[in-house]
């Protein structure tokens, strides 16, 4: 059976060599894209070199492990482990050579998501998490704050790509936020992208059974 750690420990090395490759085309001003679901859902040519890469060390290190890519990889396997990818999260970031874009890779076993690595490539920062194992930021452990109520808290969000979801959204963010909340946000949210962001960023949290992380460590 396939040890969670060793699944996390696998997806951060391939996603930081990605992510070093990555950091090799910036900063580009003629960058082709392409639209997807709407004309703010862009992709690129990185997107999809990053995605084969992905795919083609994970198999290498595990040949019969199943695959499921963002940008079109779609592979069954037979021993139960599927790998989930985002290879650019965050690709109209990427585009624009701004801060905010990452490589999410998660790991599932029967169905069930064990483990999830978050590389930003700009900043040398890498989130991970295994079940078990808890949730880390550049090898140091991450945990909850201490904070009691939402009025203290830090919260994260962000808007969809389909301009009338962004709408509704728009319009429910001051009932479910205090005005003394602090908020951080960009991209969409971590469902809107297929659950891209929820099989790597979002899951890194879960896996290590925690609602959200205290002040960030630098190692």
């Amino acid at each position: 059976m396939a040890e969670p750690a060793a699944l996390r420990d696998l997806a951060r090395r391939v996603a930081e060599e990605a992510g070093r490759g990555l950091l090799e085309g910036l900063p580009r001003s003629d960058l082709p894209f392409e639209t997807k679901t709407t004309l703010t859902d862009m992709v690129t040519d990185a997107d999809r070199a990053v995605e084969r890469l992905l795919v083609e060390r994970l198999l290498d290190a595990r040949p019969d492990d199943g695959v499921l890519g963002e940008e079109g990889a779609d592979r069954p396997g037979t021993s139960g482990v599927r790998w989930l990818i985002d290879p650019i999260d965050g690709t109209t970031n990427f585009i624009y050579g701004l801060p905010g874009f990452n490589i999410s890779v998660a790991a599932e076993v029967d169905g069930e998501v064990v483990a999830g690595v978050v590389v930003d490539p700009l900043h040398g920062d890498t989130f991970s998490a295994a079940r078990g194992a808890g949730a880390h930021r550049n090898a140091r452990p991450v945990h909850c704050n201490p904070t009691a109520g939402l009025a203290t808290a830090l919260v994260a969000t962000g808007f969809s790509y389909e301009s009338d979801r962004r709408r509704r959204q728009a319009g429910s963010s001051p009932r479910c936020c205090p005005p003394s909340a602090t908020s951080a946000g960009s991209g969409p949210p971590p469902w809107t992208c297929a659950g891209w962001r929820a099989a790597g960023s979002t899951r890194t949290t879960s896996a290590a059974s925690s609602r959200g992380t205290g002040p960030p460590a630098r190692s």
